[in-house]
């Protein structure tokens, strides 16, 4: 069936920038911004509040989000993995993040450095004091359909995952391709 209506979360200001060598500047970042508003893009997720000893790509990330043009048909979103990001994300005004923990233990600890069930805990208070600020919150499931040293995960694995995090009450489930794996055979 085909849906009536698709959404596009335009995702490059963040997945692009972070994972450039260097960072660059939020001027740079404005100019990206706003050819993606001329070309009708309107849910964008500008980046992420990571601590910027990991991340220094993001170190702007305070800056850029206050510099964004506010726009009453443009939802800007902020990437988060944990109660500190989503704080700088709520000082920021930012009424919609997005989390994730991943299907493979490896790639999740090597990500975020916590192990699946603490990443579970992480994100049930993530999605918690998210609802409380009335800040809308979609967690994603990473490596949905595997990593390149693994197989995929089963559709029973993914399906008990997906029910476990319906208990949290997310506004939103997303499956991540992290590893571009979903491809059709």
């Amino acid at each position: 069936m085909i849906p009536d209506k698709i959404i596009l979360n335009e995702v490059g200001l963040r997945e692009g920038f972070q994972n450039l060598r260097r960072a660059y500047s939020t001027e740079l970042k404005l100019s990206v911004l706003d050819g993606l508003l001329q070309a009708g893009v309107r849910n964008i997720q500008l980046g992420s509040f990571v601590h910027p000893e990991i991340l220094p790509q993001m170190a702007d990330a305070e800056v850029f989000f206050h510099s964004a043009p506010q726009l009453d048909n443009v939802v800007y979103s902020a990437f988060i993995l944990n109660e500190q990001g989503l704080r700088r994300a709520i000082d920021c005004s930012v009424k919609k993040v997005e989390t994730s923990m991943s299907l493979h233990e490896g790639y999740g600890f090597k990500n975020t450095g916590m192990k699946s069930e603490r990443a579970y805990e992480e994100m049930a208070r993530l999605v918690h004091l998210a609802h409380r600020h009335d800040i809308s919150i979609r967690v994603g499931l990473q490596c949905a359909w595997g990593v390149a040293e693994e197989t995929a995960p089963g559709a029973d694995i993914v399906l008990s995952c997906i029910e476990k995090l319906m208990t949290l009450d997310p506004d939103t489930i997303c499956l991540a391709d992290t590893a571009g794996l979903a491809t059709p055979k």
